[in-house]
């Protein structure tokens, strides 16, 4: 008969058994359950009739690991064990089932035992959930800072997946939690998000080190704000990484003065828009950005139909009057991560993150519509654009996208203004 058969256990080792405050369970070789005690059973959630001949390459013990995650067979203590022939201990795993989800944690250890005919695996698991179920979310809810939690998978595209976050980020990002949860951190990225300090980011990250940066993201609603940003890896039991945790702090007050200089630098005075150097700037970014993800971009090259007559016939203030208004118009057609620039004069050039050219001309022929609709000369007379457009294409530099844009302006001048060309 079975030594492990609690029949033939002598009688003290049965009473310590029976009344060990740690849960004991021991597996024959083939990985089924041939004793489990009531402290065991207990932590497992279940009679010794269910317990009892159970296997252990079965998928449905629901065992999770630190993240939450559902462990595989392959992942239990006792396959681990005689997989690799080596004893395992300060494992933590959470015990679940379809009645209550609130996992039991447990600290386990397991090892072989060579008995006089057959081998088994003895695996113990003390209860900790006292120590892990401190209520750290409601903690961290109420922090000052930011806090995000994401995966660590897809670094790459289309990114890693947010899991958690505080009030202080729906706070400050004006993104609630049902939308931010599932998303990734791309939402935050703007035009004027560092490329360079996403790239220092995402390499220290695929190394599993940790890393502190500064850098612009944008709100909900297209308000821009600077973070000093602290990322740390976590870790499970087997010191492989599967979450990345980031506490920020809004430092966007010391950032203030010089990102009003750079603004003054990249921006026409008139308008408001990006000027030729600004658009330069910011547009191998976005490219970047549209290019990691497979997207298609495109761009919109525009001027204002007989400008110089209405200078000449008018004057200079109410040109400029009507190019003011025109921008304004064009902030209202165009989306938050589209780049708007007036290039000088009346030439105004657009760049379309995520729209191919099917797109664009829809948004072109939008705004074709509302110019002519919202301006008018000081005669009344309407005012109307002319507009070219052009989808990148392989290896196309941005000089070249722009050019082709331009060309397409042009025929849509020959052939009587006001119009929409597309360049093939």
């Amino acid at each position: 008969m079975n030594q492990y058969e609690t029949a033939n256990l002598p009688l003290d080792p049965q009473l310590l058994l029976k009344n060990l405050h740690s849960g004991v369970v021991v597996h024959a070789h083939d990985t089924k359950v041939i004793y489990a005690n009531p402290c065991a059973l207990k932590l497992l959630r279940m009679s010794e009739e269910q317990a009892l001949g159970r296997s252990a390459l079965s998928a449905d013990w629901n065992l999770i690991d630190e993240s939450g995650k559902h462990l595989k067979p392959e992942e239990y203590p006792v396959n681990r064990v005689l997989a690799t022939q080596q004893s395992i201990s300060g494992q933590v795993i959470g015990i679940i089932d379809e009645v209550s989800p609130v996992p039991t944690w447990v600290l386990v250890s397991a090892y072989i035992d060579q008995g006089d005919i057959e081998q088994h695996v003895i695996v113990t698991f003390t209860d900790i959930s006292d120590r892990l179920n401190i209520n750290f979310s409601r903690i961290v809810d109420l922090a000052n800072d930011i806090v995000i939690v994401t995966e660590a998978e897809n670094l790459d595209f289309p990114g890693p997946r947010i899991v958690y976050v505080n009030k202080a980020f729906e706070n400050l990002t004006g993104y609630p939690l049902v939308e931010s949860i599932g998303s990734t951190p791309r939402i935050l990225h703007g035009a004027l998000t560092s490329r360079d300090t996403l790239d220092r980011v995402k390499a220290a990250l695929k190394k599993g080190l940790p890393v502190r940066e500064v850098i612009l993201n944008y709100a909900k609603d297209g308000r821009s704000y600077w973070l000093d940003m602290n990322i740390t890896p976590l870790r499970d039991h087997r010191g492989i990484v599967t979450h990345f945790v980031s506490i920020q702090r809004d430092v966007s007050a010391t950032y203030t003065e010089a990102a009003e200089l750079r603004d003054a630098a990249s921006t026409d005075a008139l308008t408001g828009l990006l000027n030729r150097r600004g658009f330069s700037s910011l547009v191998p970014n976005l490219i970047h950005q549209a290019q990691d993800a497979g997207r298609p971009y495109s761009v919109i090259s525009l001027d204002v139909d007989l400008f110089k007559n209405v200078n000449d016939r008018f004057g200079h203030a109410e040109g400029d009057k009507l190019l003011v208004g025109l921008a304004k118009i064009m902030g209202v057609v165009f989306r938050k991560n589209d780049l708007c620039a007036r290039f000088g004069g009346e030439e105004f050039v657009v760049f379309l993150s995520s729209a191919d050219v099917n797109m664009a001309e829809r948004i072109a022929t939008r705004l074709l519509r509302m110019v002519s609709h919202e301006l008018h000369t000081p005669d009344d007379v309407p005012v109307t654009i002319s507009i070219g457009v052009s989808e990148n294409r392989m290896n196309e530099t941005l000089d070249a996208l722009i050019e082709r844009a331009d060309q397409a302006l042009y025929i849509a001048k020959r052939s009587g203004r006001n119009q929409v060309v597309c360049a093939p």
